[in-house]
């Protein structure tokens, strides 16, 4: 399910590239749809363009008008196949403009809002481990591994890498859940 939502939006923000450039340049679009197949939904534009959201979500379309089809010279010459090659060049590359684009302010959004993260909180302690040994409780944050402050468990996992494929000894600064 995650899947099919995912290439769902990245299908309709490319989708949206190809038609929002053809709309800016003029063109007829004749229908913009999210998803192949048997139409479940349509609408149809004050414009003429019908919007629609088919059966089959990993995928999509924008339909230019047809120019051998009946239609008014004014709808020829706005017609995807009369238009010039730089036009029709430029409605190709705004689909994949899109989801670059797309990906710039997702990236930008996961970065002001940021991903959540487990705190360095240590497990349960096997009798006789080096855990153990070393005075460690289960309950226990890890404050800091050496000099460096954590504040995730991907943090501490990191540090104590560190520091033990250097070959160094690892100092863990640790707060019980009493504060001591």
């Amino acid at each position: 399910l995650g899947f099919v939502i995912a290439i769902a939006v990245l299908v309709t923000i490319h989708e949206y590239g190809h038609f929002w450039m053809a709309r800016r340049l003029g063109m007829q679009v004749q229908r913009f749809s999210v998803g192949f197949g048997k139409p479940l939904w349509v609408r149809k534009g004050a414009d003429g363009t019908e919007y629609a959201l088919s059966a089959i979500p990993i995928g999509g379309y924008v339909s230019f008008a047809d120019p051998e089809g009946e239609l008014t010279p004014e709808q020829i010459a706005r017609s995807y196949n009369h238009r010039p090659p730089f036009q029709r060049i430029l409605v190709l590359l705004a689909g994949p403009l899109a989801n670059f684009l797309f990906a710039i302010v997702a990236y930008w959004a996961l970065l002001v809002v940021g991903t959540p993260a487990f705190k360095p909180v240590v497990g349960e302690i096997k009798a006789d481990s080096p855990a153990a040994i070393a005075g460690l409780h289960s309950g226990d944050r890890i404050v800091a591994v050496g000099d460096d402050q954590v504040k995730t468990q991907e943090g501490a996992i990191l540090a104590i890498l560190d520091r033990v494929i250097a070959g160094e000894a690892v100092k863990v600064e640790l707060k019980a859940p009493d504060g001591g």
